[in-house]
Parts: C-alpha cells; sequence; structure tokens
C-alpha cells in the first residue's frame, strides 16, 4: 500500500514539476511568509538538537544533510 502512495504521489509531483501550474506564477497571490518557517525551523532547531557541541554544530555547517545522516547510521 504505501508503495503505491509513494510512487502515486511520485508521479503527481513530476506531473506539476513538467506541467505550469499558473496560480504559482502570480506575485500578488503569493502571500506565504517566508520568515514563519525560518523562525519555526530555527526553534526547532535549537530545541531539538542532536548534541549541543561545537564540533557538532560545525559537523552541520560543513556537511550537507545527507552526508550527516550516512555518517551517523555507517
Amino acid at each position: 500500500m504505501f508503495k503505491i502512495l509513494f510512487i502515486g504521489s511520485s508521479a503527481y509531483v513530476i506531473y506539476l514539476m513538467v506541467n505550469d501550474y499558473e496560480p504559482t506564477r502570480d506575485p500578488n497571490i503569493d502571500t506565504f511568509k517566508v520568515q514563519y518557517l525560518l523562525g519555526l525551523s530555527a526553534l526547532l532547531a535549537i530545541i531539538f538538537p542532536h548534541d549541543y557541541s561545537i564540533s557538532e554544530v560545525s559537523l552541520a555547517i560543513r556537511k550537507n544533510p545527507a552526508q550527516i545522516c550516512y555518517d551517523k547510521w555507517f
């Protein structure tokens, strides 16, 4: 069931990327405040860190997130 959901949602995302979706091109309609998203993500990063250490923070700055996840699991 999850495979069907994943394949279906992937196909829908590809469909949206290939075809033009006109309402997203009008800047007057786009009223999403990115500041709220950035503030919330910064707050969650402070509340739920992996470790409060200088080395952990510097690793997060230096590496991309995929590399950090790979290093933690392998």
